[in-house]
């Protein structure tokens, strides 16, 4: 399991190291992370203060502001087995009750009693879900992302990536914790390139709010 990190928000960047890209893919890359981004964080219900994406022909990267250390907790209405059903006739709870009250983590005791709109009394049970680290709701959401990027024409290597020009590296940080997902044959984390004929072309970024001074460094 990844660290969830401290619960405070912190920096999060995600940046796509490739190949030359076309000018025009790179705006079309841009203009779609700038409206897939914030949708997406908003589907995970990860809270943060604004999404930024820029990009060179050799790197796309999406740089958003005190991202959420976690997922909203929410609270849900889960609707059980019909009432009738729940309770033996002695009125202990039924085999139907407490499966359904183990599947959602309740106690029997907890669960309530109400009619549906025909009038079937059902039986409903509060579930709460506390929601799980950002790092790991987007190390699993991240290759889907940048999978649905899509260009007018796009190459396929490394099994089924397909991107406007092949992947070199990718990096992913939350604050400090290394998000690791992998898409294209790579695996996220803290390192970046700078030019090639560099005298250290691999450079680690400590993170994600230090993403941008780094580079112009």
């Amino acid at each position: 399991a990844l660290p969830a990190g401290a619960d405070a928000a912190r920096a999060f960047v995600l940046e796509v190291g490739t190949e030359e890209l076309p000018p025009d893919d790179v705006e079309l890359a841009l203009e779609q992370l700038r409206a897939k981004v914030p949708a997406l964080l908003e589907k995970l219900r990860l809270g943060h203060k604004g999404v930024r994406v820029e990009g060179t022909p050799r790197r796309l990267a999406v740089i958003v502001d005190a991202l959420a250390a976690r997922q909203t907790s929410v609270e849900e209405q889960v609707r059980g087995p019909p009432a009738k059903a729940a309770f033996n006739a002695d009125g202990t709870p039924s085999k139907a009750l407490e499966g359904f009250c183990k599947k959602n983590g309740v106690d029997v005791s907890s669960v309530t009693r109400a009619p549906d709109a025909k009038g079937v009394e059902y039986v409903y049970a509060t579930v709460k879900d506390a929601g799980r680290a950002a790092a790991e709701v987007l190390c699993d959401e991240l290759p889907a992302l940048l999978g649905s990027i899509s260009f007018k024409r796009s190459m396929r290597w490394r099994g089924d990536a397909a991107f406007s020009r092949p992947v070199r590296w990718l990096l992913a940080l939350h604050g400090d914790t290394e998000v690791p997902c992998v898409w294209a044959g790579c695996a996220g984390g803290a390192v970046t390139r700078v030019l090639r004929n560099a005298a250290t072309p691999e450079i680690r970024v400590p993170s994600a709010e230090a993403y941008e001074s780094t580079l112009a460094a």
